[in-house]
């Protein structure tokens, strides 16, 4: 004679925090056999990512562990549906999060040749595994306050067309935990790098930038710039790598340039080598010496044996300095 247990539904519950340690729901036959029927996940941690651009997070549910006996003559089985609640709410403190709850039954299942279609479950003939769909509104889920949501998605079962002799274990649900974490929102802010009077090391002179998360340093500062001809010694404004960036920042990279001084030549009782009188000049760099010193002059007449006051070309000049 075929046996038909049914088992209660259970209603959704609402938990204030994360239940961890869930044990698989186990039970026994009246026989000798031992049976254990596990719903797997016993807890589903989501976060916004999870969920697609309509507000649709999939979970797998699995059901392993099943054992009928021969397939009745009538239309009770074997079979064995599990159910789910059409909602669970979430809660954080005062605040609450609720996620509809729909699902798919296997795709190869087949009762009686039509595929099954159990309004507000899941129908199995073997083991197996279903999608779960938990869904939430975008826009509640965009202006939700930070934290960690969690609450109870309970459910039931129900046997059908089950011999005497099958192992049967008599479920009678049991509940899956979900949490909801959404973090602080992260705040980013642009970090620009200008230089002057250079380039960076790749030789370009248009700024860089970086995104950085507001309340961290800087993780990408260039390196090993270039000063541009009379120019040395280049320092950040501000050290990009112990700065704390909590807004739109600038940092300047500049060269200072390198101080000339104005070298002046003179030339007393002749004329330079291109037949003029008047003083010639050079700016050189404070520390150098003169590059163009000029050469070739000629001596008035009555005059001869011409010479520098100081050798220009072996002075290092500090000054402004004039050499006759």
């Amino acid at each position: 004679m075929m046996k038909h247990t049914r088992c209660r539904v259970i209603s959704i519950l609402l938990a204030l925090t994360m239940l961890t340690g869930m044990l698989p729901v186990t039970a026994w036959a009246d026989d000798e056999d031992e049976c254990t029927v596990t719903v797997s996940p016993v807890s589903i941690s989501l976060t916004p990512d999870d969920f697609n651009e309509d507000g649709v997070a999939t979970v797998s549910v699995a059901v392993s562990g099943l054992v009928f006996a021969e397939e009745s003559e009538g239309e009770d089985g074997p079979f064995f549906d599990l159910y789910f609640g059409d909602s669970v709410s979430l809660q954080y403190g005062d605040e609450t999060l609720t996620l509809s709850v729909s699902y798919e039954a296997p795709v190869d299942e087949i009762i009686f040749g039509e595929p099954s279609e159990v309004t507000g479950g899941m129908r199995f003939t073997a083991d197996g595994s279903a999608s779960l769909y938990l869904s939430v509104d975008p826009e509640d889920l965009v202006n939700a306050v930070p934290g960690v949501y969690s609450g109870e998605l309970g459910y039931g079962c129900e046997w059908f067309g089950i011999d005497d002799d099958a192992c049967t274990p008599p479920i009678e649900g049991g509940s899956i935990s979900v949490t909801l974490t959404k973090p602080e929102p992260v705040t980013t802010c642009t970090v620009t790098y200008h230089v002057e009077n250079g380039t960076w090391s790749d030789d370009t002179p248009d700024d860089k930038t970086e995104t950085v998360q507001s309340g961290s340093s800087p993780a990408n500062v260039p390196t090993g710039m270039k000063p541009d001809s009379g120019f040395e010694d280049g320092a950040w404004d501000t050290d990009p790598t112990t700065a704390t960036i909590t807004e739109a920042t600038t940092f300047t990279y500049t060269f200072t340039e390198i101080p000339t001084c104005t070298v002046t030549y003179h030339v007393e009782n002749g004329t330079w080598s291109d037949d003029s009188t008047e003083d010639k000049t050079e700016t050189v760099q404070s520390g150098s010496s003169p590059a163009n010193v000029p050469t070739g002059m000629k001596a008035d007449d009555g005059f001869e044996d011409g010479a520098w006051d100081t050798d220009p070309a072996g002075a290092f000049i500090t000054e402004p300095t004039t050499f006759t």
